[in-house]
């Protein structure tokens, strides 16, 4: 009976022995195999780096009603109903100027909210035609470009704007302004997209002004360490430059 025991013993050991043994193989394989995998293949890491933030960008894209800036002035603009005989639309540059102390003789209101978007204008743009204006200046597509929005869905958005605009209000004068340089990296993207505006203006019988060219000096350089805060945002000679390009259009009868 203890001979049996011992022998029980002993063969219990060899098994766990054994067992060990094919655990460590298994380890030693998998090691030398990931090695061999990450010497072919020295990129694949970073490459899932990069690759895996694209994808969750393009997972997040942006709409305008998540703006939370967008609500909050939508369902302040809506109090008022009154007319108005001209009216800037835009983003945050517009939103920024202060466009009723230059023209202080002119019924105006100022419709621009921060961050928006080509497609939250069109989207509140009965909004702005309540209001009956006999002009409005536009001025939107910077956020679409940061917010990397085909320059065709920009052109398609404002396209739509103006022929609301023009069904509701024949008379209705609409300024397309030109998209305003930057120091960033967007620059190519903005002189492309307003040619783009530019072809829509005269397709759609408005008027185009190229308030861009106004912020450049002699040597087509962007003069924005003088016309603004942040190389996007303006100052208080920025809104002088713009105001001084469009004011023969805002006073015409």
């Amino acid at each position: 009976m203890r001979q049996m025991d011992r022998r029980s013993k002993i063969f219990i050991s060899l098994i766990i022995s054994l067992c060990c043994n094919l655990i460590l193989i298994c380890i030693i394989s998998f090691q030398n195999l990931r090695i061999r995998r990450e010497e072919q293949e020295p990129f694949a890491q970073s490459e899932l780096s990069i690759i895996i933030p694209a994808i969750i960008k393009e997972a997040q894209k942006y709409d305008y009603y998540t703006n939370s800036q967008y609500n909050a002035y939508v369902s302040m603009f809506s109090l008022y109903q009154g007319k108005s005989d001209v009216i800037f639309a835009g983003d945050s540059l517009t939103a920024r100027g202060n466009f009723g102390e230059f023209f202080e003789d002119i019924s105006l209101l100022n419709r621009g909210i921060g961050s928006d978007i080509s497609a939250g204008l069109l989207a509140r743009i009965d909004e702005i035609i309540v209001h009956q204006p006999s002009k409005v200046f536009i001025m939107i597509g910077i956020n679409d470009i940061a917010r990397g929005i085909d320059k065709k869905v920009t052109r398609n958005n404002i396209s739509e704007i103006i022929k609301k605009i023009h069904f509701s209000l024949p008379d209705c004068q609409v300024y397309i302004e030109s998209v305003l340089p930057t120091q960033t990296e967007y620059e190519w993207e903005i002189l492309q997209l307003n040619k783009e505006l530019q072809d829509v203006a005269l397709k759609s019988e408005c008027i185009y002004i190229d308030i861009y060219a106004h912020f450049l000096d002699e040597n087509g350089e962007i003069i924005s360490n003088k016309i603004s805060i942040d190389g996007t945002h303006l100052n208080g000679e920025g809104y002088k430059t713009w105001v001084e390009t469009i004011k023969e259009y805002v006073n015409s009868n």
